[in-house]
């Protein structure tokens, strides 16, 4: 499994064709597969249901998205051994991106305060998905951090205000970035404890908020130090983009143009 830009294509980057798992067919071969669902949760849908908060019906959990990898992980190995081998010889990435729990929530009115409880949630979440993949042969995981989420069209919409101060100096609402930089620093505390846990396990954070990522669709430069279905001793993912972004949100249907916060980053994994 790998990380791809939206607006880019995996041979763009020098790895084999990333397919969606409902789009899989016998001619896919030995493709990466991908199991996300755009403008998904972390958490299921019971939990927003308590909450009174709405989620769109086609949106899919980690918990659905983590049975469908094991259907399809039990449709390409025979046995436990085998699929422990397929997964020790991969590179899953999983995260929470986009934050979705806390978008939701927060443009339907919950405060900053009570999404915050949210946030030990959406982590333990994610550590116990990285603790059964690691004990079903994984050994090669990236845990993503969460995007500027504040910089985000929608957001900026349903929270807008006339305070300047709610504002950083790229228009972004500060607030919520900050529970971001929160929620990332809570995930890679947890991954701390994962790796005591898990010492000879390759555990890794990547961040995507500091990397600048998160507010744009840049275009993606992986250059392979060697190759990733192998030894995958490390890659760097080099965005390279442009000063401002000019978007239509799917959300609203609105278009924003947004200032970028970098033009050029390092995305850098090392496996050690």
């Amino acid at each position: 499994m790998k990380i791809v830009s939206k607006e880019d294509k995996s041979s763009n980057l020098g790895l084999p064709n990333n397919v969606p798992y409902l789009a899989l067919n016998a001619s896919n071969g030995n493709a990466g597969v991908v199991f996300a669902v755009a403008r998904s949760p972390i958490l299921d849908s019971s939990f927003f249901k308590t909450r009174g908060i709405q989620i769109p019906p086609s949106v899919v959990p980690l918990s659905g998205r983590f049975t469908w990898f094991k259907t399809y992980l039990q449709s390409v190995c025979s046995t436990p051994r085998d699929c422990a081998n397929r997964l020790g010889n991969s590179l899953i990435f999983l995260g929470d991106n986009e934050a979705n729990d806390i978008g939701y929530a927060l443009t339907q009115g919950k405060s900053i305060e009570e999404v915050s409880t949210y946030v030990p949630l959406v982590t333990q979440a994610l550590v116990d998905a990285t603790r059964e993949l690691i004990k079903m042969g994984a050994t090669r995981i990236a845990l993503t951090g969460s995007a500027p989420l504040g910089c985000y069209p929608y957001i900026l919409t349903a929270l807008q205000t006339n305070d300047p101060l709610a504002y950083d100096n790229l228009g972004c609402l500060k607030r919520v970035n900050n529970l971001i930089l929160s929620k990332n620093a809570a995930l890679q505390a947890a991954i701390l404890k994962l790796k005591l846990e898990f010492p000879f396990i390759n555990i890794l954070y990547a961040d995507i908020y500091g990397s600048g990522l998160g507010t744009s669709h840049c275009k993606l430069v992986v250059e392979l130090e060697e190759n990733i279905t192998t030894t995958a001793r490390g890659f760097v993912v080099v965005p390279e983009c442009p000063f401002a972004l000019t978007q239509t949100d799917t959300y609203t249907g609105m278009a924003y143009t947004i200032p970028n916060r970098l033009t050029r980053d390092i995305f850098n994994f090392s496996f050690r």
